[in-house]
């Protein structure tokens, strides 16, 4: 079991990285007249790969200049394609190329732009909470009540009683002539009392 365990770990290192090369390529079969397929897209940074299997003269040359199998191919004694060409492209547009030895013999590379509907969207949830963030605590600063001390009452000029003093001292005043006579009743009847004890006209029992 230990030694079928290692055989596959040893097969899965070794296939992984041609797998992994594989999955960034794309082949174009080069025909007597044609590419095969005529027209391909890909990612950015993915290479592509024209094979030839025949004996003819072929190139794969870029129309803009970007790319070339063989530049000298179709001069004298110029070397054309080999079994096959590569290129990586590192750049999204559309490539044109043809062939220097077949008239009408094209083909185009389509290289995708990266998408960015991830990074807008996380710029658009950014910018919501952003905005709900700042409405809330405007919200809040609008709910707060406004507290505002009130001067103190400035005393009126002169000296001012309370209530109850006041009517006490009215009502002492009232008093005062009955107390009076009281007084004097009590006096007058003091005084005639005692000159009728002096005379002996009030008998004590």
């Amino acid at each position: 079991m230990r030694r079928l365990a290692g055989v596959a770990l040893a097969l899965g290192v070794v296939l992984l990285p041609s797998m992994s090369a594989r999955a960034d390529n794309t082949e174009v079969s080069v025909g007597e007249t044609s590419y095969t397929p005529p027209t391909i897209s890909i990612a950015i940074d993915e290479t592509v790969v024209w094979t030839y299997a025949g004996s003819n003269s072929h190139s794969v040359t870029a129309d803009d200049g970007s790319f070339d199998s063989s530049p000298t191919c179709g001069q004298l004694l110029g070397p054309c394609m080999g079994p096959s060409f590569s290129h990586k492209f590192i750049a999204p547009g559309t490539f044109t190329y043809h062939c220097r030895i077949v008239q009408g013999m094209t083909g185009t590379v389509v290289v995708d732009e990266p998408s960015t509907t991830t990074s807008t969207s996380t710029s658009t949830t950014t910018t919501s909470t952003t905005l709900a963030s700042d409405s809330a605590s405007t919200s809040l600063s609008s709910d707060q009540p406004t507290i505002s001390q009130a001067s103190l009452p400035s005393p009126p000029s002169g000296r001012v009683l309370p209530k109850s003093i006041i009517r006490a001292g009215r009502t002492e005043d009232d008093v005062r002539p009955w107390v009076f006579l009281d007084v004097g009743i009590a006096g007058s009847t003091t005084i005639i009392g005692a000159v009728l004890v002096r005379r002996g006209r009030v008998p004590f029992g």
